[in-house]
């Protein structure tokens, strides 16, 4: 397991969202693994990506969550948000759970590689910018945001809370 998403997963799992169930992918201490695809049947050619939790509410994925511990170019960034804008099920237990409209998307990036004249996180700004603008033309997923954050951070009472505020806002919607 990864220690930060382990630490995410505490957090998205301490957020009151009442009618809302919180799955978890493997990395995150789950049991399975978070698959999204491009239709209701579960096939290889219709699985475009895991990813590491979701928040389901009235039977639709309302909150995509994806962590990255390691590799925050931004290809690897918008590769995921773009890839997943696209997936139009998840699946679980042989049930499909269409993704709703108005879906948002929550990217957690691990800063504990960055040194301090890093200009990674300015460069994540403007990537976040691009792929909102991109997101609001296709596919049902509408919001985008970006946490950062090393797990000291995330330990933290203040980045938690602002991350549940967030997942539940994106919830509710």
């Amino acid at each position: 397991m990864h220690p930060l998403h382990i630490i995410i997963a505490k957090i998205i799992l301490g957020t009151k969202m009442a009618g809302c169930q919180v799955i978890l992918g493997k990395d995150c201490g789950g049991d399975q693994n978070i698959q999204l695809f491009c239709k209701c049947e579960a096939e290889m050619a219709t699985r475009f990506c895991s990813v590491d939790a979701i928040v389901l509410k009235n039977g639709q994925v309302k909150v995509i969550v994806e962590i990255e511990e390691s590799d925050i170019r931004p290809v690897a960034l918008s590769g995921k948000a773009f890839v997943s804008s696209h997936a139009s099920y998840f699946i679980h237990r042989n049930q499909s759970f269409p993704i709703a409209f108005g879906a948002s998307f929550v990217q957690v990036i691990d800063t504990r590689k960055l040194s301090k004249r890093s200009s990674k996180l300015t460069q994540c700004q403007y990537l976040r910018d691009a792929i909102r603008s991109t997101l609001s033309k296709n596919g049902n997923i509408r919001h985008y945001e970006v946490f950062h954050g090393d797990i000291a951070e995330f330990e933290r009472p203040g980045p938690q809370q602002e991350l549940r505020d967030h997942i539940r806002t994106a919830c509710f919607q």
